[in-house]
């Protein structure tokens, strides 16, 4: 799994106070270390949304994946400390979220070959599964699911 931020990327977004208040239970420097496992948390969950459409590792990942993962990789610290702003990190966090998955459903497209200079992806396969809640007899003419019990079944009961 290749990262797809650096600490330079999440120290030119973040202000230094905030990284060290983040990463250092003393408050007094940037520790490296959580910084480095929260990136690497937020690729190995970006890596999962494109592993069915792209043949991992990126050789040469788009600059959104640099953001995405700069912006979960914050969540992800931001989470592990009571923090006044963890309600925007959250909201940050499920838009990315909502982002990987249309990237994985194939709604949005990254702008990088098909290919990646590497084998043809592995395309996901679809699977048709009913909703959990429509029942599995048989519908009327406008599709909408006829009644079990009804004036017309109960009759003569």
């Amino acid at each position: 799994m290749a990262a797809y931020a650096q600490q330079a990327d999440i120290q030119s977004r973040v202000p230094t106070r905030d990284l060290v208040e983040l990463t250092d239970p003393n408050n007094v420097e940037i520790q490296a270390e959580p910084i480095a496992q929260a990136i690497n948390d937020a690729s190995g969950l970006i890596d999962s949304f494109l592993a069915t459409r792209y043949v991992l590792p990126m050789l040469d990942p788009p600059p959104i994946l640099t953001i995405a993962c700069v912006d979960i990789a914050i969540y992800n610290l931001q989470k592990l400390r009571p923090i006044r702003d963890l309600t925007d990190a959250r909201a940050r966090f499920e838009d990315w979220l909502k982002f990987l998955k249309e990237v994985n459903c194939g709604k949005i497209q990254l702008g990088v070959a098909a290919d990646n200079g590497l084998e043809a992806p592995i395309q996901p396969q679809t699977v048709s599964l009913r909703p959990i809640y429509q029942p599995s007899y048989a519908s009327n003419v406008n599709g909408v699911p006829s009644n079990v019990f009804n004036r017309g079944s109960m009759r003569g009961l």
